[in-house]
């Protein structure tokens, strides 16, 4: 069943092309078959994936799919439904930490880098994944020289700035103590560019029904994401040393 099933995704992925449900009742099997046997008896469903990208957009599609499956029957918090479901998902969790999380970092980016003009549609599955994966994951392998720029410019382009935005709020609401917490949100928000994007969208604009705010309610969530992480880590250190926070 393994080998088929990494067969189907890597090999036979244009015969399901366009079949939106094929792909995702596939990656719902992959996702469950991980769920009971990685790493333990199915040691690389993943990074069988990673060496078949370069075999087309077909596959790329797959393997994103796939990530979503598996943060969606696994990973998601809101599937854990007793001890056994977190554990698991700790299990899942440290072995793709520990074997390749930093490869499906890198190839989040190429995916960016490659096909931002050409395949739009693969971009906006590349950030949604990657937006499912930023809370859990090293902050290092997203939030830093090559990704943040490349965040910036997408968020610059109206077909992107949700799942951007959406990936930029997973970030500033990662777990942490205070101050790396206030350092991360310097190196990561730049204001101009998010007021430039509220600005934009608002300017002259009324509200009417069947308007489409996606994207300034994005916008609005990361900016309050913002806020609120910044007010409640300066409360903490505050508590922490009075005089410091002074």
């Amino acid at each position: 069943l393994r080998h088929w099933l990494t067969s189907l995704a890597c090999q036979a992925t244009s015969v399901i092309r366009g079949q939106v449900f094929l792909q995702n009742k596939l990656a719902q099997v992959y996702a469950i078959l991980i769920r009971h046997e990685y790493p333990e008896q199915w040691q690389a469903p993943l990074t069988s994936l990673l060496c078949n990208l370069q075999n087309g957009e077909d596959v790329i599609t797959m393997f994103l799919r796939i990530l979503r499956a598996v943060d969606a029957e696994i990973i998601n918090p809101e599937c854990h439904r007793s001890p056994a479901d977190s554990a698991v998902a700790m299990r899942v969790k440290d072995a793709l930490r520990e074997q390749c999380m930093g490869e499906i970092a890198s190839s989040w980016y190429v995916i960016l880098h490659e096909f931002h003009v050409t395949n739009p549609s693969l971009v906006k599955e590349c950030l949604v994944s990657m937006a499912a994966f930023i809370n859990w994951i090293d902050v290092q392998l997203v939030l830093n020289d090559k990704f943040v720029p490349a965040f910036y410019s997408l968020l610059d382009q109206d077909a992107f700035v949700q799942e951007v935005a959406t990936c930029l709020t997973e970030s500033v609401l990662k777990k942490m103590e205070p101050r790396p917490k206030i350092s991360l949100i310097r190196n990561l928000i730049h204001q101009p560019t998010l007021e430039a994007g509220l600005s934009r969208r608002t300017k002259g604009r009324t509200c009417s029904p069947g308007d489409d705010m996606s994207d300034l309610v994005a916008l609005a969530t990361l900016t309050s994401a913002v806020c609120r992480e910044l007010l409640v880590s300066a409360d903490k250190l505050k508590n922490e040393n009075p005089a410091v926070a002074a």
